[in-house]
């Protein structure tokens, strides 16, 4: 009977354990939803707070041996709050992937605090957003009918409220620049209230969301004369300029608050109007737009040392198994789903599980003796 009962306990741990698993994921994406256009700010909010505080759940006292307390019964809270209490810190002077690549700071770290809310990660959009499985639309979210930039955007504010920074998604109008063009505008305008902007595409993710992004300037040397960074392009045919550059991507942009930056801005979103560049009118529409204006003719005007940052492609281009490009864009550090795009839900769930699984690994070890039971004789 004694091994019945333990098997008997082996079980409904494991469907405990399976249940929390899912429900955390579902339950924190609602949260994320919900809380973003207010309906439960409130409720995130405290729950952020108790988890970086490590306010207790129960009265239960803490095992020393584990980074959170026992029982199922507290086991979401656990799970949310190993994804605020893990990041890596923004002095560190490297970070080893899952895979054991490992990147360096070259420099002594510029930054070495936290930006908080002077740091704006920003979404831009002109389509409607309210339609079944999109952000917008404030029923319950179905992961089988969200859409790829619904799960790409809810990584972005996943990301922002991790590390303090704001987060803001402008729904643009459509009046002199069309489409993806409608980000530079709303970068020159919002700037103005930041140190620095961080523009996402709805394919765009951080695969790694404990990074801070301080420490991903760090490693990109961005400098108090920085202007812009932005990733190069992957090597193929098309990704070239007039004057044979390659072209930087503008799926992900960095820009940093000063007088200089406005002149930037303002030339590259007036750039179509054809006042200061000749021949630029005609990507006010066709492909690829904003992208291809900036490097034919913008980042050729500023051009002093480390204003305009080029991001190596391996960092921030491309995706996991990606194949254009020579092979070398894989978006080890920012991960662009340029060409796989249908592949962004799946990529989301895998960075938020990433955190949570590695709780429920920590859990099983706590309760080793109750659910692992050696083989009876007899």
């Amino acid at each position: 009977m004694t091994l019945l009962n333990s098997l008997h306990r082996v079980h409904l741990v494991r469907w405990n354990l399976k249940l929390a698993f899912f429900a955390t994921a579902t339950i924190f994406i609602h949260l994320l939803i919900y809380s973003s256009f207010g309906q439960n700010a409130a409720l995130i909010g405290t729950l952020r707070t108790k988890l970086l505080n490590g306010e207790p759940n129960t009265g239960r006292g803490h095992n020393t041996h584990s980074t959170y307390q026992v029982g199922n019964d507290n086991f979401i809270q656990v799970a949310l709050r190993s994804m605020f209490r893990d990041s890596l810190p923004i002095t560190a002077e490297r970070f080893v992937s899952p895979t054991g690549k490992v990147y360096s700071l070259k420099e002594q770290p510029r930054f070495t605090e936290s930006l908080g809310n002077d740091l704006l990660i920003l979404d831009v959009e002109t389509r409607p957003l309210h339609g079944n499985g999109q952000i917008l639309n404030g029923r319950p979210l179905n992961l089988d009918d969200a859409t790829f930039d619904t799960m790409s955007r809810l990584d972005h504010y996943m990301y922002a409220r991790t590390h303090g920074y704001d987060y803001k998604l402008v729904k643009a109008h459509e009046i002199d620049l069309k489409g993806s063009y409608t980000k530079v505008p709303a970068m020159q305008k919002l700037l103005r209230d930041y140190k620095f902007v961080v523009f996402l595409d709805g394919d765009t993710l951080f695969p790694y969301p404990h990074i801070p992004f301080e420490w991903l300037m760090n490693l990109w040397g961005v400098t108090d004369e920085t202007l812009i960074a932005m990733p190069e392009d992957v090597n193929e045919a098309w990704s070239y300029d007039s004057r044979g550059g390659l072209i930087l991507n503008s799926g992900f942009i960095v820009v940093q608050q000063s007088a200089r930056t406005h002149e930037l801005l303002d030339a590259w979103a007036t750039c179509p109007q054809e006042t200061r560049y000749n021949g630029c009118a005609k990507y006010k529409d066709d492909w690829p737009k904003e992208q291809y204006t900036f490097s034919n003719w913008v980042r050729y005007d500023f051009n002093r040392s480390d204003e305009v940052i080029a991001i190596p492609c391996t960092h921030a281009m491309g995706y996991p198994g990606a194949t254009h490009g020579g092979d070398i864009c894989h978006g080890e550090l920012m991960t662009h789903y340029t060409t796989a795009k249908g592949e962004t839900s799946a990529a989301v769930q895998r960075s938020i599980m990433q955190y949570i699984i590695r709780e429920v690994h920590q859990q099983f070890h706590q309760e080793y003796d109750k659910v692992v039971v050696d083989e009876v004789e007899g």
